[in-house]
């Protein structure tokens, strides 16, 4: 996949069929887009394109922190694994900001992409003051020879599904509904870092996963989880929180993996959250957790 961080970068040659929007989570709904992408790149042979930011607007433009559901590496890692050609990833600056849905659409799309076809969804906004519509893009596609293709949003009952929608089920801790939204288990990925080692202390080792400081994570708490390491997969349960019988101060993701025994500090795992066990406590010693983690390792099990 050609990943790109700067719109200066960007010097397509091969024409390309691209899709637009924030892409947090990469769910259903964007998946629904991504098809689309994928059928008119096979049917008009073009590259596929994914034109995102590296952070969330609203949050730019709100100075606040951008918390996303999937970081952007693990976001990067998602695209090139369907096979999407191209990715990039711009920095939302004053530039992009201010420039004009037509001035976008023929700097950005024809100059620098050679856009053939474009798939956007019917809340997509472009351009200054967000002036830009799926229709205004329409319309300069008509005049510059792209096939704009408008799709409706996907429905969870009576609500669109969206990365909002998601991000409050997943801080409500609903691990289920936010894995059916997301069309694949919520999941947390990285290297292996050396923790405290209670957990061997205990008897019950565990993979510590540092995640990225702008990922949404579930509540703290104890969930059913499913963990890959070299393409294959264990189950495993794994401890969100800080750790309060231990003393803990900041959240750490702990995962004991069941029926597994290896060194793998330093190696990059994928944890997959499957449903929700019960919340973190803090419990009078460590007998107590220790018999605890027994009981939760037993409805692993189930």
């Amino acid at each position: 996949m050609i990943y790109y961080k700067k719109l200066e970068d960007i010097k397509q040659e091969a024409p390309v069929v691209v899709t637009l929007g924030k892409f947090d989570g990469v769910h259903r709904g964007h998946q629904k887009l991504l098809h689309e992408v994928f059928e008119i790149a096979k049917k008009q042979k073009l590259k596929t394109c994914v034109f995102t930011f590296s952070v969330l607007p609203q949050a730019k433009l709100m100075h606040k922190k951008s918390m996303t559901i999937l970081s952007n590496a693990e976001r990067r890692a998602f695209l090139e694994h369907i096979g999407t050609d191209i990715l990039i990833e711009c920095p939302f600056t004053d530039a992009i900001r201010n420039m004009e849905p037509e001035e976008f659409v023929q700097e950005i799309l024809i100059d620098r992409l050679k856009c053939r076809a474009a798939v956007v969804g019917t809340d997509f906004r472009f351009g200054k003051d967000r002036a830009g519509t799926p229709e205004t893009l329409a319309e300069a596609g008509k005049k510059l020879g792209i096939d704009v293709r408008i799709i409706d949003k996907l429905m969870y009952g009576d609500r669109e599904i969206s990365s909002t929608f998601i991000r409050e089920e997943l801080v409500k801790g609903d691990i289920r509904k936010v894995n059916e939204l997301l069309g694949y288990p919520f999941y947390v990925e990285g290297p292996v870092v050396h923790g405290e080692h209670n957990g061997t202390k205990i008897g019950f080792p565990t993979a510590n996963l540092k995640p990225d400081e702008r990922k949404i994570l579930p509540p703290n708490g104890v969930y059913k989880t499913e963990t890959t390491i070299h393409g294959k997969r264990y189950r495993s349960i794994t401890n969100v929180g800080t750790r309060p019988t231990l003393g803990g101060q900041t959240v750490s993701i702990e995962t004991n993996i069941l029926e597994f025994d290896g060194d793998i500090y330093e190696e990059f795992i994928k944890v997959d959250f499957i449903s929700f066990i019960r919340p973190e406590r803090k419990f009078a010693d460590l007998g107590e957790l220790k018999k605890q983690i027994e009981e939760d390792i037993k409805q692993r099990q189930i």
